[in-house]
């Protein structure tokens, strides 16, 4: 496989994953971020809320630490022993199966064939080469705060509602401090409501500018990721074109100049090739009646064409006869009486405007001769 094609499938599969990638950071940036604050922007009334309360919920929160592949002796399963277990305490418990190694064979991919073959390795018949029926698992439970502030407030058609809102703060009970400091006792301040669903309340209908700037970068990025990847198959496809598409050949022929376009399937066992042919202008005369010999309408038949002769015109009698002929001296083959014969077609010094030579030397018998009767002037 040459290097280029090596490279661009590189570059089709890096643009790829950086693509996607980006792609999947900016939904979870907007979803996760930015969307809340739009819809508390676009959607939520405004209105103005009173502080009628605050409070302080405890909970018992559990973290779990597991060993990477320990087998687990004895103890209670981790699920049960996080409902039983005190505030502050800490033991150890079995969380079962666990796989902690896989192991995958590489399997060859091959397309196309020839020159044009292409392969790539890739992980195939994965199964789990290292494992524990019972991982062995530390836990850990202590108290976690979430402060809370009930708040009233009036709806758009007057209607009194009352409101909470809060925050987590797990272990952390300066972070209580903090947030309750905000909502004193009787503190009135502006508040958002949404009118769908008068128990969300919002304080602010603000947007935060760090969190759209990180939007609005991963939007870029997962712009150019997908332009590159455009690029990359644009090129590739440029490539392909190339090596197994279309092909233009220039010829000249007898004289005749014209082009043969062809198209070539890798895949087929035909090529259809269409040719035109412009055949050099030949110098044309005045109207006249002519023949043609049989060889001459044969002429460039292999190539359909229809053979066109010049048209000649009338020459200018330099005696007309009583009768309305030329009169001939005898000493030039006629055809009939009155009407003389000339070769076809003209020399390039013939000029059928000069009076007519009756001393000319003519073989009217001379192969693929053609001739010209010429009728009266008049």
């Amino acid at each position: 496989m040459k290097n280029s094609t090596k490279l661009l499938i590189c570059q089709i599969i890096t643009s790829s994953i950086v693509a996607f990638v980006m792609f999947v950071v900016w939904i979870g940036v907007f979803f996760g971020e930015t969307y809340p604050e739009i819809r508390v922007k676009e959607t939520f009334l405004a209105s103005t809320c009173n502080v009628v309360g605050r409070s302080v919920v405890s909970s018992k929160c559990c973290t779990k630490d597991c060993s990477y592949c320990s087998y687990c002796q004895s103890g209670d399963s981790c699920s049960s022993l996080a409902v039983t277990l005190a505030i502050n305490s800490t033991s150890g418990c079995c969380d079962g199966y666990k796989c902690c190694d896989t192991c995958c064979d590489k399997c060859q991919t091959c397309t196309g064939s020839g020159s044009s073959k292409s392969c790539y390795y890739r992980d195939c018949n994965c199964r789990c080469c290292s494992s524990v029926q019972n991982l062995q698992c530390t836990l850990t439970c202590k108290e976690c705060w979430t402060p809370t502030v009930t708040m009233e407030y009036q709806t758009i058609t007057n209607s009194t509602v009352q409101a909470k809102i809060s925050k987590s703060c797990n272990t952390d009970y300066t972070c209580v401090d903090n947030y309750l400091s905000l909502y004193q006792l009787n503190q009135t301040s502006q508040c958002f409501y949404n009118p769908q669903n008068t128990q969300e309340l919002a304080t602010s209908n603000e947007y935060t500018p760090h969190k759209f700037g990180i939007m609005y970068t991963f939007a870029a990025l997962t712009i150019i990721s997908v332009i590159w990847l455009l690029i990359v198959l644009f090129i590739s496809l440029g490539l392909c074109l190339h090596k197994n598409g279309f092909i233009k050949i220039e010829f000249t022929r007898n004289g005749s100049s014209g082009s043969t376009s062809a198209y070539h399937d890798a895949t087929a066992t035909t090529t259809t090739i269409e040719t035109t042919t412009t055949k050099p202008v030949e110098k044309s005369y005045a109207t006249s009646t002519q023949s043609i010999t049989l060889d001459q309408a044969k002429d460039d038949s292999h190539n359909n064409e229809v053979y066109q002769p010049p048209v000649v015109a009338q020459p200018v009698a330099a005696t007309v006869g009583g009768n309305g002929f030329y009169e001939p001296t005898g000493n030039e083959p006629v055809s009939q009486p009155g009407v003389s014969t000339l070769p076809y077609p003209p020399t390039n010094d013939f000029n059928p405007y000069q009076p007519f030579n009756p001393n000319a030397n003519y073989n009217p018998n001379a192969d693929n001769n053609q001739y010209i009767s010429y009728g009266p002037t008049n």
